[in-house]
């Protein structure tokens, strides 16, 4: 267990922080999901397929 403190006039950053990350790895994931499903349908995706279809 840790346990930290965070000055009160860089919670908002830090919190925000949190949040982007939060972000960023639910896209992460999805793609990560796109992936495995083109390659469980026998499919060969490159990068490029796989973030057109994220972006899709």
């Amino acid at each position: 267990m840790a346990v930290f403190a965070i000055p009160g006039a860089r919670l908002a950053a830090y919190a925000e922080r949190i949040a982007v990350l939060a972000k960023a790895n639910a896209v992460l994931t999805k793609f990560r999901r796109i992936r495995r499903q083109q390659i469980e349908a026998s499919q060969i995706p490159t990068i490029k397929d796989s973030l057109a279809a994220l972006t899709a």
